[in-house]
C-alpha cells in the first residue's frame, strides 16, 4: 500500500521541484502555526483514522486545503470502513478497559490490562476514529475549496483521498 501511496506523490508532485519537507507540531484540532496558501503539498498518514467524530476528519481537511497554495497537492489517509479492526475478544476488553478508565479507575483499569498481556499506558487511549465514506470525503474535499482526483481504498480502515486546491484567478 505504501509504495503505492509513494507513486502517487510522486505522480502529483511532479510539478514541484523544490519541495522542502517539513513537520509541523499541532493542536490535533487546527493546522494554526501555519498560514494560508503557504504550502504545495499537504500529506496526512494513519492520522484521520484515530479522529474521534467525523466533524473534526472535515475540519483538518479544510484545514489542509486551507495551508495549500492555490494548485498545491494533498494526500491523506483516513478511515474508510465500518466494519470492525479488532475481533470481538478484543473489542470487548478495550471497551470494558474505557469504561473503567472513563469512570475513574483508571489505576485498576491498568492493573486488568497488565493481567490481560495489554499495555498500561494504552488504557483509556484506545481511539477507534470516525468512519467517512468516499462520499463524505469528497464533499469536504469540494467544500474546502479542492479537487479530488481520486482514492484508493476507498472502503478500508486505510483508504486514501489524493487531488489538488482549486486554483484561484
Amino acid at each position: 500500500m505504501l509504495n503505492g501511496i509513494v507513486g502517487h506523490i510522486r505522480q502529483l508532485c511532479f510539478h514541484h521541484s523544490q519541495l522542502q519537507p517539513s513537520r509541523v507540531l499541532s493542536d490535533g484540532e487546527t493546522l494554526s502555526a501555519i498560514a494560508d496558501s503557504s504550502v504545495d503539498f499537504v500529506f496526512s498518514y494513519l492520522v484521520l483514522q484515530h479522529m474521534p467524530s467525523k466533524g473534526l476528519v472535515v475540519t483538518l481537511i479544510h484545514e489542509m486545503l486551507r495551508i495549500l497554495k492555490p494548485r498545491g497537492t494533498f494526500l491523506f489517509q483516513y478511515n474508510g470502513s465500518d466494519r470492525p479492526t479488532m475481533n470481538f475478544r478484543g473489542r470487548l476488553i478495550s471497551a470494558v478497559l474505557d469504561s473503567l478508565a472513563s469512570s475513574g479507575l483508571k489505576g485498576p483499569a491498568r492493573r486488568i490490562a497488565s493481567l490481560a498481556g495489554i499495555d498500561q499506558e494504552m488504557v483509556g487511549r484506545t481511539w477507534r476514529g470516525a468512519t467517512l465514506t468516499q462520499l463524505d470525503i469528497d464533499s469536504a474535499v469540494r467544500r474546502g475549496g479542492g479537487s479530488p482526483t481520486g482514492f484508493l481504498d476507498g472502503d478500508t480502515p486505510m483508504a486514501c483521498c489524493y487531488g489538488q486546491k482549486a486554483a484561484t484567478d
